[in-house]
C-alpha cells in the first residue's frame, strides 16, 4: 500500500528559523505549505513530487524557473519567497548543484494535487 505524502502548514519565518528541520522534513517527503501573514505564499516540495507533477502537468516555462543555492535562499528568504509568491517563479533549491527541494506557486501546486489525485487545496 502506498502512503500519501504528508502536508504540513508552516509559517515562512518558522521554516527559515528551523532551516535544518525544514529540509529534513522535505527530504522525508513532506510537502510544506509556507504561510506569510496567515496566507499561503509558496509550497516547498521534494524533487520527486515536482517530477511527478510535471509528468501530469506541463513543465513550467523556462522563463518562470530559477535555481537558488540553499545558503542564499536562507540568507535572502524573504526575497526568495517573493520570487514565488509575487513573481510566480518556480524555484529549485540546490546544495552543491544537487536539487534538494522546489518552491512552487500555490495555484500550480493545487493543480498538481488535483492531477495526482491528492487532497484539494482551496486557494
Amino acid at each position: 500500500m502506498t502512503r500519501k505524502p504528508q502536508m504540513r502548514i508552516v509559517g515562512a519565518r518558522e521554516a527559515r528559523d528551523s532551516w535544518r528541520t525544514t529540509l529534513e522534513r522535505v527530504a522525508a517527503g513532506e510537502q510544506l505549505i509556507l504561510l506569510r501573514n496567515a496566507s499561503p505564499a509558496a509550497v516547498m516540495v521534494p524533487p520527486t513530487f515536482y517530477v511527478a507533477a510535471v509528468d501530469k502537468l506541463r513543465e513550467p516555462p523556462l522563463a518562470s524557473r530559477t535555481s537558488v543555492g540553499m545558503a542564499a535562499a536562507r540568507t535572502n528568504w524573504s526575497a526568495t519567497l517573493d520570487l514565488v509568491e509575487t513573481d510566480g517563479k518556480f524555484v529549485q533549491l540546490l546544495r552543491s548543484n544537487v536539487e534538494v527541494a522546489h518552491l512552487l506557486p500555490v495555484p500550480w501546486y493545487s493543480q498538481a494535487l488535483e492531477k495526482l489525485g491528492g487532497p484539494q487545496l482551496k486557494v
